[in-house]
């Protein structure tokens, strides 16, 4: 935009059109001001009505929640869904733990039924009852063979030796099949916890089935809230900015040249008057001396 003003005094020109800038920019600030400030009255209303029906929205997603055990551990992710897994996790456990005991319950009635004495250490190691009776056994059995080599296999200590050499076998064994009778009791135990654990994985499975049949509601719902809960945070920024803005008012427009006081006149033009008069003159004597010739 340019501004100009003519007047008869150059002060007053120069004043005058520096106040005419000065105006517009008032008058632009003040407009852009009522702007913002209507807009800053329209989006306070606005926000009020829609923190009213983010919080109406909300209400029937925890209700539903509630009346559904629809509850979250975190992450997203429902308690029974949770649950699931970890039970899940418990029965692999609980399944290898059952497979264990059941090799080592087998492992030891293969002995007992095949009367495998030199397996009995590999077995028992961990038992100090049939370490001590397997020491035994074999030094009755060394005494034995040195007594029958020299004085013969029918000689009474050697008969008494191997009489005891039976009856460490025999505590031996009973050892074992006390140990193998614990083994069966783990392997009970360990059978029992993972039928438990299967029973539990079937109940939770149909509860996580139920529950994500229900989270489609629950979705749904949960949509219809985050729309209203997005709308209330965007018109809150909004509101924001335009109080701010609001504040600190700015307007694009800017004096880029102000105005200086004139050093000669815009008019009349002197040169083009008097060459003007000089023509009318020139043409009113030549038309009067015609007019007397």
């Amino acid at each position: 935009l340019d501004v100009s003003y003519t007047s008869q005094s150059p002060d007053m020109a120069r004043q005058i059109a520096a106040a005419i800038a000065d105006v517009y920019l008032v008058d632009k600030l003040n407009s852009k001001y009522e702007a913002t400030r209507r807009a800053g009255e329209w989006l306070q209303e606005r926000i009020e009505e829609l923190r009213q029906q983010a919080l109406d929205t909300d209400l029937p997603v925890q209700k539903f929640r509630s009346e559904h055990g629809l509850v979250e551990a975190g992450s997203g992710t429902l308690i029974s869904e949770q649950q699931l897994s970890e039970i899940n996790t418990q029965l692999i456990n609980a399944q290898a733990e059952t497979a264990k005991a059941e090799a080592r319950y087998a492992r030891v009635k293969s002995i007992i039924d095949a009367k495998q004495t030199d397996a009995i250490v590999t077995d028992v190691l961990d038992s100090s009852i049939s370490n001590d009776l397997r020491k035994k056994y074999l030094e009755a059995s060394k005494l034995e063979t040195e007594i029958e080599a020299r004085l013969g296999p029918d000689h009474v200590q050697a008969v008494r030796l191997r009489a005891e050499m039976e009856e460490y076998k025999r505590l031996m064994f009973d050892e074992l099949n006390r140990i193998a009778e614990s083994y069966q009791s783990e392997l009970q135990v360990a059978k029992s916890r993972e039928n438990s654990l299967r029973d539990s994985v079937t109940q939770a499975t149909g509860v996580a089935a139920s529950a994500g049949e229900t989270q489609v509601q629950l979705r749904e719902l949960e949509r219809t809230r985050d729309t209203y809960k997005n709308l209330y945070q965007s018109f809150l920024t909004r509101y924001q900015e335009a109080i701010q803005q609001q504040s600190f008012p700015i307007t694009a427009a800017r004096i880029i040249t102000t105005a200086e006081k004139p050093t000669k006149p815009s008019a009349p033009k002197r040169a083009l008057v008097v060459a003007f008069a000089m023509f009318v003159g020139c043409a009113f004597g030549s038309g009067i001396a015609a007019f007397r010739e």
